[in-house]
């Protein structure tokens, strides 16, 4: 096939692999580009990996700072699925996502966070050890 596009006499048919060729020399320059443009990380890898290991250690620093928006990060990121509670026992026991999984036998304060609910109400029987 490709001896017979080789020796071709038309053309059109010489015109048409031309512009495709063209066509493609295009989109191999515009690709280049994109790859030379690429963006680069704001921060190392080491950097994030320790802002990573400064907020696992620790998540209560950023708890307490009061920005509902920061608190819900921090809930994001502890917890592998939302909080359940209920109306008679209160909050259920939470599923711990995976750092904080792997390193909970490993932190040494670890103190049981008041037995008060939402907005202050005080529920007999809620319990978390993840944030203190």
């Amino acid at each position: 096939m490709l001896d017979r596009i080789v020796t071709t006499k038309s053309e059109s048919v010489i015109s048409a692999y031309e512009k495709r060729i063209e066509k493609l020399e295009r989109e191999k320059m515009v690709m280049s580009e994109k790859l030379e443009n690429k963006a680069k990380p704001v921060h190392s890898f080491t950097e994030m990996f320790e802002l990573s290991l400064k907020f696992i250690s620790n998540p209560w620093n950023i708890w307490a700072s009061g920005h509902l928006t920061l608190k819900r990060t921090v809930l994001k990121l502890a917890f592998s699925e939302r909080i359940a509670y209920s109306r008679k026992t209160g909050f259920r026991a939470p599923q711990v996502s995976v750092p904080f999984e792997f390193f909970g036998g490993h932190i040494q304060k670890c103190e049981m966070v008041r037995s008060r609910g939402i907005n202050g109400c005080f529920h007999s029987n809620s319990y978390s050890n993840i944030f203190r």
